[in-house]
């Protein structure tokens, strides 16, 4: 009876016997892969998922190689003498293939040295290394690119509060606007356009009358292409710039496509009347425009050069050539221009017929949070009879004194004006430092000399977030006035992003040359600004002033509404 009893016990072992070797058959079947070879070891796939143990067997052809680590995923051999190379294949030793003589104990060996992991694996190559993306012009990066409008109306009262001036107000209404209405035609109409009003009671006794014109159009034109692309571009109307250097003009301007960067247009029209901005058909200009930009070398250069003229009431008046360089290696900023002007041998201004009417060279370079600029600026007066017709002559030229109100004579004595500027500021974490200097010198009397500057701070984050302070002075010496001058304010953000507040107080001592006592200036005010939605804008500005001989008020209020932002 105890004999029946011993024959499910004998079943089960068989059972577990035989799972056993299904098992090592199984895993016998197992094909590893090496995967790599480093530090006198070698590294295969799959790992203890596939069956796999520390201190398995590994046979590769007939060599075989005892597993001294595993994880789910891979498994370590050592290498000792032999070699093996990535993507030998593997194979579990099968039971009595390889002779258990080995010592039970698994040896792991002694730890490599680190310089055995010297050159085992390559240098990380950085994505941007091997990428060359085309560079694309800076725009908008939201909304309808097709549509783009902004209308904004401004209100400026100037109150006297002592004395018998009398308060004067500005007011205007502009807009914006911009409209390609044909999809995947790059056809457009651009306009700025703005109606203004002047209201005073002695407003008709003021100077500069002619210069408020109920009706300011700045630019009003239809177009083709985009004056940033590599393709055709052409413009008809009122044009803000007729080419780089050049004004508004009354007319048409046209460009080539880029050939290897190289592109050539050409622009004539009319000049408006920079006093009333009607059209003076009485001015003409004309030119042509040579340009080369490539935005993919590495230091971005952009060249243009302009010859133009103009005709003045059926006479050539303004012969010139325009010539501007940039470039953009890296952080730095590096510029030039020059302008070439030719006039008749008997001119008027009694200059030569050869001028170099003006020249500049600028840099500028960023470093993180600091940043430097610098220009250098020689200049003559402009001179033409379009602009004769409009100026004194003392715009135009140095004239020779004369006793009476007679028309006195050009001199043509040297009247360059050079200047030189700089400016630099810092960010320290919440505190910004900027500070700058502007020296004016005139080649034909030294006592013109004029010399300015100025530093500000502005702490965006004081004590707590939102809070803000800033500080300015400055300082100026000159021909007529000497100024100094200091301001602190303080701002508030109530709400981020739509409500933020801010007030000033400002100081200043000014002297005129003939009398150095001087006198102090007082000003004090607030801004509010509102925006109650991304689309609208509302910026209000109230300061009073006063000095020894003056009070004044003035109120500012501007709302801008950008409907497709």
């Amino acid at each position: 009876m105890k004999r029946l009893f011993l024959v499910p016990l004998l079943v089960a072992l068989a059972w577990a016997a035989d799972v056993r070797v299904v098992d090592a058959q199984r895993a016998s079947r197992v094909t590893l892969t090496v995967v790599d070879v480093a530090g006198g070891r070698a590294y295969l796939s799959p790992g203890e998922a596939s069956g796999v143990t520390r201190g398995s067997e590994i046979v590769v052809g007939r060599r075989p190689f005892r597993v001294v680590g595993v994880t789910a995923q891979y498994a370590v051999v050592e290498l000792g003498t032999q070699t093996l190379a990535v993507g030998d294949q593997a194979r579990l030793a099968e039971v009595g293939e390889v002779e258990a003589a080995h010592d039970p104990t698994v040896h792991v060996g002694a730890a490599q040295p680190i310089v055995a992991y010297q050159g085992q694996w390559p240098d990380a190559t950085l994505p941007a290394d091997e990428q060359s993306p085309d560079p694309v012009p800076l725009g908008a990066t939201g909304g309808n690119r097709r549509y783009d409008a902004a209308f904004s109306t401004s209100g400026t009262v100037v109150a006297p509060l002592s004395g018998s001036a009398q308060p004067i107000f500005r007011g205007d209404l502009r807009a914006r606007v911009y409209a390609e209405p044909f999809d995947g035609l790059p056809l457009w109409v651009r306009g700025d356009v703005a109606g203004q009003l002047w209201v005073a009671d002695d407003l008709d006794q003021r100077q500069g009358g002619n210069a408020r014109p109920y009706l300011r159009v700045r630019e009003l034109a239809v177009g083709y292409g985009s004056d940033t692309s590599s393709d055709f571009y052409g413009a008809l109307g009122r044009l803000r710039y007729a080419a780089s250097g050049l004004g508004q003009l009354d007319g048409l301007r046209l460009r080539t496509p880029s050939f290897s960067g190289f592109t050539v247009g050409a622009f004539g029209g009319f000049v408006p009347d920079p006093r009333s901005g009607i059209p003076d058909f009485q001015t003409q200009r004309f030119g042509l425009e040579m340009a080369y930009r490539d935005a993919t070398a590495e230091w971005r250069p952009q060249i243009s050069l302009v010859a133009h003229g103009s005709l003045f009431r059926g006479t050539i008046d303004e012969r010139r050539l325009n010539a501007q360089v940039q470039f953009y290696p890296g952080a730095i900023r590096l510029g030039g221009a020059v302008e070439l002007s030719l006039h008749d041998p008997d001119n008027q201004w009694h200059v030569g017929a050869f001028e170099v009417s003006a020249a500049n060279v600028d840099a500028s370079v960023r470093v993180d949070d600091f940043d430097i600029g610098v220009r250098l600026d020689l200049r003559r007066p402009e001179r033409s009879l379009w602009l004769a017709s409009m100026l004194p002559r003392t715009w135009l030229c140095s004239v020779v004194p004369m006793a009476g109100n007679v028309d006195e004579p050009c001199s043509g004595a040297d009247d360059t004006r050079g200047s030189a500027t700089l400016d630099t500021g810092v960010r320290i974490e919440d505190v910004s430092l900027r500070a700058g200097a502007t020296y004016v010198q005139y080649a034909a009397d030294s006592s013109l000399t004029q010399l300015g500057g100025y530093a500000s701070t502005r702490v965006s984050r004081l004590f707590v977030e939102g809070l803000r302070a800033d500080v300015f002075v400055s300082g100026n010496t000159g021909t007529l006035v000497d100024s100094l001058s200091g301001r602190v304010g303080v701002g508030v953000v109530v709400i981020p992003e739509v409500l933020d507040f801010g007030a000033h107080y400002r100081l200043a001592w000014n002297a005129y040359r003939a009398d150095p006592e001087g006198w102090l200036q007082h000003a004090a005010g607030g801004t509010l600004t509102v925006v109650p939605f991304p689309e609208l804008s509302i910026y209000l500005l109230g300061e009073g002033i006063t000095s020894r001989d003056y009070a004044v008020l003035l109120v500012s209020l501007n709302v801008t509404a950008r409907p497709w932002r």
